[in-house]
């Protein structure tokens, strides 16, 4: 199920870490990217069971190419400065 939100202008923080994310091109919009993160529900058992497994939400945000050169960019300088990222593979 999709639902399309708008968010006020501010900082937002997911309680749950991201457990998936996967980029690729916009169907919609030419030239865009768009980003989807995975974030684990609540891991308080819900009142009725799920219909396969765990739930996630799934949140997505589009970019246009600028902002996302820029953002795969700065996870690079962030893996090799924490070790996840030999140079060779930055």
């Amino acid at each position: 199920m999709s639902v399309q939100s708008y968010f006020s202008q501010g900082h937002y923080a997911p309680d749950q870490p991201v457990v998936y994310w996967e980029a690729r091109l916009s169907a919609t919009k030419p030239g865009g990217v768009e980003l989807t993160a995975s974030i684990q529900d609540d891991p308080s058992p819900p009142i009725f069971p799920p219909l396969r497994g765990r739930t996630a939400t799934t949140v997505a945000f589009q970019m246009d190419q600028r902002v996302a050169m820029e953002l795969y960019a700065t996870l690079g300088v962030l893996g090799r400065n924490m070790g996840w990222l030999r140079e060779s593979e930055a």
